[in-house]
């Protein structure tokens, strides 16, 4: 009989070691699978969320040059740079307009809320006005942006809490430039894009300079930055803008307020502007999709 033992062992062997890398394989092939599934809804609840507001609207249209309205071009470039990050399966994207106008979320927001915004607005001055008149907060205003009316104030201050009570990751302010001068049929002397940002002593100056860094040199590509004096620096502080959470409007979010260029620039005639505002609109989700994923 001791002439089977070498055998039989061989015969144990092999079947004991088949048995344990399959229980083994098994296990391996259940954690796999569990790390997957957890991994893609940890992606899932973690979809970062994005703001779109192309400057203006029907009512109040900004720049304008012969027969090219700003709100236009801003809507139109919106467009294009939600439609693309929208792509994105791990964003949640937003826009403020669409070709009809506001859109519902925003529509709705800005009647059902109407009264809570007003109060909203009214704090938050009363609050930085106390501050500045203690020393406490110092103003900072680079560059004078033309004022807003009262309709146009009072919806950027309603998406600015919007912002702030539906966990946004980054907004995005679409503008075009201009500047005072008595013809605005004639073109200007002055081109160039200008990035504005929180000033530092807003809460979210930190981040909203890194993605301004990013996009500034993604634009370099394609595009001048600006030559008005004053807009030297490119990115620019300023702590007076609606957009980049004036009165400490915004808690936490980044946000900027792009000028791509002036309005009455070639680049902007009706033969180059579909194919220019794609390449602005390509380096702009560039840039943000390397912000977000940074």
């Amino acid at each position: 009989m001791d002439k089977w033992v070498p055998g039989l062992c061989l015969i144990f062997s092999a079947v004991f070691g088949s048995t344990a890398y399959f229980l083994y394989s098994t296990q391996i092939s259940d954690a796999f699978d569990i790390t997957t599934k957890d991994i893609v809804e940890t992606i899932n609840e973690e979809k970062k969320r994005i703001l779109i507001v192309p400057g203006h609207d029907k009512d109040n249209y900004g720049a304008k040059f012969n027969n090219l309205k700003e709100e236009e071009i801003n809507l139109k470039l919106g467009n294009l740079i939600f439609d693309q990050l929208s792509d994105q399966e791990s964003l949640d994207v937003f826009i403020t307009r669409d070709d009809s106008g506001y859109t519902e979320i925003f529509k709705n927001y800005f009647s059902s809320e109407e009264k809570e915004i007003s109060k909203f607005i009214e704090s938050h001055k009363k609050e930085t006005s106390e501050k500045i008149k203690d020393g406490e907060f110092e103003p900072v205003n680079v560059v004078e942006h033309n004022h807003v009316g009262k309709d146009i104030s009072h919806k950027l201050y309603g998406i600015n809490k919007w912002v702030n009570e539906n966990d946004i990751d980054f907004v995005l302010h679409i503008h075009f430039n201009d500047y005072p001068r008595k013809n605005h049929k004639i073109k200007g002397k002055y081109e160039g894009f200008s990035i504005y940002i929180p000033s530092s002593n807003l809460d979210q100056e930190s981040e909203s300079r890194d993605f301004a860094e990013i996009l500034k040199d993604n634009l370099e590509t394609y595009f001048s930055p600006s030559n008005l004096a004053i807009e030297k620096e490119i990115i620019i502080e300023n702590s007076d803008l609606i957009a980049v959470g004036s009165n400490k409007t915004l808690y936490s979010t980044p946000s900027v307020l792009v000028e791509y260029g002036y309005i009455y620039e070639d680049l902007f005639n009706e033969d180059n502007i579909d194919y220019v505002l794609s390449l602005i609109s390509e380096k702009t989700v560039e840039s943000i999709t390397k912000f977000i994923y940074w």
